[in-house]
């Protein structure tokens, strides 16, 4: 009785039990830390996988419009393996959308991946969840929309030549060579006209020329744009003046069009209207003639008076072309005058109110990039306008006549990035 008795007010080994709890306990927080600690780590890479598979996503969508080529190349670099013992759970939330009012493609990306565990699986936790959201967009920039003006008289047949070549890979050395200076652009839409004098139609070509729009980024109107260019016959000229400014001022109110069978422009682009000319313009009304004489331009008429481009094509589809050409000493166009089919611009008093004050699209988003000798009419005085410079003659190399272009875009100040609305998950395509 008494050795049972000091059994049980024995304390011998009674920390025993305790150590073992306290044991237990230490190893499920050392181990859960452990795991805790893996978990925000696959988690942080996890989301950088996230962000960089949403921002190849968006990029693909947005150069190609192929969203399950899109969702390929996200998948492949979303399931490349385990992160930190946590494998990537398909399938992914993966959505597109395509805003064509900004130009800009989203993509964005919902993943998760589970991690089994080992010691909170005493604690009852079998598996831990790391679930991440990931949003990219590409574009957002502003499409650039280059009319380009070329004299195509004899004096300018190399510039001719340069300029076709330089289309063959126009748009890649135009991106390439913004982006090294830090600007990122949209699409890249190219328009041609070629001008000569529309007072005096050679025998064999005619006077004006346009070209349709071209998508530069689809190389077989890259190839057709530069066909069309080094097709072109040097006639005329002999350092006579052309119709520069009324080549201008047909750029300037002409509408801004989409290509035939390519994307439609968005609404937010930059107008780029280039000219090319060795020499000086006609002045499209006498009231202009005593200007023209003081830039030391060649001897005119007193009545000199040139068509304009609508006109000029007008009178073409009726046949009256060549009637009105042979009398024009006599200023035989003013009866067109203030009709529909006149257009821009009588003096230059009037294309300088159409260029600060209409045109197509507003002045913030449109430049005139004047590549002629500088004190040459009319171009010392429109150099003085808002949103034109005079870069002198340009354009020896296709390199050169590139760099000419990229820095008109830069000189234009317009800022080609744009902010487009956010959109979530879910809103487009899936």
């Amino acid at each position: 009785m008494r050795i049972r008795s000091s059994f049980f007010r024995s304390r011998r080994g009674a920390v025993a039990p305790l150590m073992g709890v306290c044991l237990f306990l230490l190893v499920l927080i050392s181990g859960g830390a452990v795991e805790y600690s893996n978990f925000h780590r696959a988690r942080d890479t996890l989301q950088k996988t996230a962000d960089s598979a949403a921002l190849s996503a968006a990029r693909h969508f947005h150069e190609t419009g192929d969203e399950a080529a899109a969702r390929d190349v996200a998948e492949r670099i979303l399931f490349v393996g385990e992160t930190a013992g946590y494998v990537t759970q398909q399938p992914p939330a993966i959505d597109f959308d395509h805003d064509p009012d900004y130009n800009v493609s989203h993509a964005a990306v919902r993943v998760r991946a589970i991690g089994e565990t080992s010691f909170l699986r005493l604690a009852g936790v079998r598996s831990l969840t790391a679930e991440v959201e990931a949003h990219a967009s590409k574009g957002g920039v502003k499409d650039i929309y280059i009319y380009f003006l070329l004299d195509v008289t004899v004096s300018m047949m190399g510039l001719i030549q340069v300029a076709g070549m330089a289309m063959a890979d126009f748009e890649a050395q135009m991106r390439t060579r913004l982006e090294q200076k830090g600007v990122e652009m949209g699409r890249l839409f190219v328009k041609v006209g070629f001008f000569r004098d529309l007072r005096h139609d050679p025998v064999v070509a005619p006077a004006w020329e346009e070209s349709p729009v071209y998508d530069m980024s689809d190389p077989a109107r890259r190839d057709q744009l530069r066909s069309l260019i080094l097709s072109r016959l040097p006639i005329g000229g002999m350092d006579f003046p052309e119709s520069a400014a009324a080549a201008v001022a047909h750029a300037l109110t002409a509408p801004l069009e989409n290509p035939p069978d390519g994307p439609a422009l968005s609404r937010h682009v930059l107008q780029v209207v280039a000219l090319w000319t060795d020499t000086h313009s006609v002045p499209l009304g006498p009231e202009d003639l005593a200007a023209y004489q003081a830039g030391g331009g060649p001897p005119l008429t007193p009545h000199v008076d040139d068509l304009t481009v609508r006109l000029y094509n007008a009178l073409r589809r009726s046949g009256e072309i060549s009637a009105v050409q042979a009398t024009l000493v006599g200023r035989s166009e003013d009866r067109h005058y203030g009709s529909g089919e006149y257009g821009c611009c009588r003096s230059m008093a009037d294309l300088r109110t159409e260029w600060h004050s209409r045109g197509t699209i507003p002045l913030s988003s449109r430049y005139l990039a004047i590549f002629a000798p500088r004190n040459a009419y009319p171009w010392r005085e429109m150099a003085n306008w808002d949103g034109v410079t005079s870069l002198g003659f340009l354009a020896g190399s296709v390199d050169e006549f590139i760099d000419a272009v990229v820095q008109s875009v830069l000189d234009s100040g317009v800022e080609l990035k744009v902010t487009p609305p956010r959109r979530p998950i879910g809103s487009g395509a899936s």
